[in-house]
């Protein structure tokens, strides 16, 4: 084989494994090709289908059961695709994730959501404190406050009404970093809450150590609460623990 292909064939295989997680050396094989195309066709849509904002934000809200009203939203990404209509986050995160794309996503999410915001204010609607997931490879871009800081001076956002929402498992890694991250983006005057909390495998002892505003507590522990005396019991436990750390 020409060096050329041998040298394609070699990053073929290693884009394959790590899409795949394959542990090790990874052979190139003939199939591998039929796979990188399909990759780098979802690529370039999805690269597209932000620059065209095709990708819509919706908005979960959340209801204060004490308050008996609505007390802010999950912002939720939805992809308007030209040809084959509305598509839900199964379709494009999971592999999004797994390259740079996830980052881009992140941005695009947290511009329409302060842009909303700014319309919503002047329209005169009530303005209710909204969440943005940030994957773990947006966390780690060096210029992560930058940008969130222009993106909040372009559209005049107050920062008390977003709230960033990370995953028990992207702050459970590297302690020292997370803390020091949050607090930047508190420092911003944002929220920051934990996501699906008691899905992980970090010690409890972690959570006094990152200065989160709101616990979500993941939705397995409440499938059989109506049922489970033990599964009312962790519940509770847990939003014991939260009173306690003041979350």
């Amino acid at each position: 084989l020409p060096v050329q292909e041998m040298v394609r064939y070699s990053f073929i295989a290693t884009d394959y494994g790590i899409h795949t997680n394959t542990a090790g050396v990874v052979y190139f094989e003939q199939y591998m090709i039929n796979a990188n195309e399909s990759d780098i066709a979802l690529t370039n849509e999805i690269i597209t289908g932000l620059e065209k904002r095709e990708f819509d934000v919706y908005y979960q809200p959340k209801f204060d059961l004490t308050q008996k009203k609505f007390i802010g939203a999950e912002a939720l990404i939805r992809w308007n695709h030209p040809t084959r209509g509305l598509l839900f986050p199964s379709s494009f995160i999971l592999f999004a994730e797994k390259t740079d794309l996830i980052t881009k996503i992140d941005r695009y999410m947290f511009d329409r959501v302060c842009e909303d915001i700014a319309y919503w204010k002047s329209k005169g609607y009530r303005l209710m404190t909204v969440s943005i997931n940030l994957s773990r490879r947006g966390l780690y871009l060096p210029d992560l406050i930058p940008f969130m800081k222009a993106t909040l001076e372009k559209h005049k956002t107050n920062p008390l009404l977003i709230e960033i929402e990370l995953t028990e498992s992207t702050t459970s890694k590297d302690i020292l970093f997370v803390v020091s991250m949050i607090k930047q983006l508190k420092d911003l005057k944002l929220h920051v809450s934990i996501d699906d909390f008691g899905t992980g495998y970090s010690s409890l002892s972690y959570l006094k150590k990152i200065p989160f505003d709101v616990m979500k507590i993941d939705k397995s522990f409440f499938d059989d609460i109506e049922v489970d005396k033990k599964a009312r019991d962790v519940v509770k436990a847990l939003i014991d623990l939260a009173k306690a750390l003041d979350i």
